[in-house]
């Protein structure tokens, strides 16, 4: 669901408290749009303390102050792209802001617990902090929010499997194994890096120009919505750093390549099991640098 946060925002209408209209044990898909709307106007108001005291925050893959954090220093979203799995208690958000200090982009994760929340993530990026940075070009586009018919639905398994496959990709160099549909766009905080002008039209599979990409680890998967083909991943890229080939237009070149670690927030809509769209808020981190939260465990085998 995409909102834009308007400084006017009456915060007792969503409730500082975070009432909603669902009780704290059942919070439904509108119960946590609007404990989502409430955090965003809370941060733009300059009160987050509000609706996010005593939670545990981290910004950037560090535990953090609430009143550290840059996204504390907000002063107008001017982009938001929110997305839920409401029996998960599980929010994520894409957005862009004019803040102190300078335009932002940022990804935030919520947990909820009904309608309270009770863990908040976040990736934050300002210029020169990540290879790409446009968020003036951040808009809203209808088919991330739309309903898919049963027909075109993915089990969550599969969608799961398809995100995999991406990122085992990714660290292959190759996207034969990939199932994305022709003409995936891929969005990197908000400029398009995919089927450019000049370019082989490789779409999401395009991995060769990203040799420099060695491993792609912590991967975490908090939230998956069926009905609408969306599955949020949250990970670590690490780039040992060197000299690479890189395509530019229709010659070949090298680039050297600083070592560092990139924090992903990567939004894929999957439809009838093919990805069809990626949309990425992306943070350079010094190499090495871990996310801040612990992996899920590993399901248990059942013993023979």
């Amino acid at each position: 669901m995409r909102r834009m946060v308007l400084a006017g925002l009456v915060l007792a209408g969503v409730g500082l408290g975070l009432a909603s209209p669902a009780s704290a044990k059942d919070c439904d898909r509108s119960c946590v749009a609007a404990t989502t709307d409430a955090v965003l106007a809370a941060f733009q108001s300059g009160a987050p303390t509000k609706v996010l005291k005593g939670v545990r925050i981290t910004e950037n893959g560090r535990d953090i102050r609430l009143a550290d954090s840059q996204l504390h220093a907000i002063r107008k979203v001017t982009y938001t792209h929110a997305f839920f799995e409401p029996a998960a208690g599980a929010v994520g958000v894409h957005g862009a802001a004019e803040a102190a200090g300078g335009p932002e982009i940022f990804a935030l994760r919520l947990r909820l617990k009904g309608d309270r929340v009770i863990e908040a993530e976040s990736i934050v990026t300002r210029r020169g902090e990540a290879s790409l940075f446009s968020p003036q070009t951040m808009t809203g586009q209808a088919a991330w929010d739309q309903v898919l018919p049963p027909e075109r639905r993915t089990p969550r398994e599969a969608m799961i499997a398809a995100a995999t496959a991406y990122f085992d990709g990714v660290e292959a160099e190759t996207g034969s194994n990939v199932p994305a549909a022709p003409g995936c766009d891929r969005c990197e905080n908000g400029v398009k890096t995919t089927n450019l002008p000049g370019e082989a039209q490789e779409g999401c599979t395009a991995f060769s120009q990203l040799a420099y990409i060695e491993r792609v680890r912590d991967r975490r998967m908090p939230l998956v919505d069926e009905e609408r083909g969306l599955i949020w991943a949250l990970a670590v890229l690490d780039i040992p750093g060197g000299t690479y080939p890189a395509p530019v237009g229709s010659r070949s070149a090298t680039v050297k390549r600083e070592p560092r670690s990139i924090l992903i927030a990567e939004l894929f809509k999957v439809e009838a099991g093919q990805i069809h769209a990626i949309e990425t808020v992306m943070r350079d981190l010094p190499l090495g640098a871990g996310a801040g939260w612990a992996l899920p465990k590993p399901p248990k085998t059942k013993k023979k």
